[in-house]
């Protein structure tokens, strides 16, 4: 078990994540912070401590059945889906009329976090081969 390069992945995603946040709230703020029906600092919470439990379960299981982990993360990714619609899903999908602005605040935590979750991921598992 190398423990320094995992150090160094969950290093890597407390700065990157740190940025994506100030990014997506300066972004927020620019596109007028009040016209969001939503909650929208939940939803950008959620993802962080999904990706974080995500990377977790994941460098354990790397270590236990490191061929089966393409597995692992696709489950992991519906299961953290399917939470999201049980949270947040009143909040979300009932907003038939949605601005240009909430599908944007929608749309980049997940596709952020979720390109962070892959690139840790690929970056972990050259590490060990």
């Amino acid at each position: 078990m190398n423990n320094t390069s995992f150090k160094y992945t969950l290093f890597s995603f407390f700065v990157s994540t740190s940025l994506l946040i100030v990014l997506h709230f300066g972004f927020q703020y620019a596109l007028d912070f009040n016209k969001v029906r939503f909650n929208a600092i939940g939803i950008l919470m959620f993802f962080y401590v999904t990706t974080l439990v995500v990377l977790c379960v994941n460098e354990c299981l790397l270590l236990l059945v490191p061929s089966h982990m393409g597995f692992a993360f696709l489950f992991s990714i519906l299961i953290k889906f399917s939470l999201f619609l049980l949270l947040f899903g009143d909040q979300v999908l009932t907003l038939i009329d949605k601005s240009l602005v909430e599908k944007i605040l929608l749309v980049i935590p997940l596709v952020l976090f979720l390109t962070l979750e892959v690139v840790l991921l690929i970056k972990r598992i050259k590490i060990l081969e």
